[in-house]
């Protein structure tokens, strides 16, 4: 099963549907590019396969909203999302290095 595929999963998008496979590699290498950043590694293992599938999954999950976490309609309050949920964060920061870039 190919990363798409599994991505396809989470999302509940079905496997016949291709229209949205461009979108699924993008925000995967997408994912993968961040993690290997943050963690400062130059590479990502099978282990952190789950991990880059939830971080698109999210990823996934934003686009159109820019980001927009919340709104009220009412009172005109927005809130912004600047980074991962804490369960994801959690675990890139028990693989990230200290110290300079890789």
């Amino acid at each position: 099963m190919t990363e798409v595929d599994k991505l396809k999963l989470l999302l509940d998008i079905p496997e016949s549907d291709k229209t949205k496979d461009g979108v699924l590699r993008l925000l995967i290498d997408q994912a993968r590019v961040y993690l290997l950043s943050y963690c400062r590694i130059g590479f990502a293992d099978e282990t952190m396969v789950p991990v880059i599938l939830s971080m698109a999954a999210e990823d996934f999950g934003r686009l159109g909203s820019e980001g927009v976490s919340y709104r009220t309609a009412s009172g005109a309050s927005e809130g912004y999302r600047g980074t991962y949920s804490p369960r994801i964060m959690a675990q890139l920061n028990r693989w990230r290095r200290i110290g300079g870039p890789v």
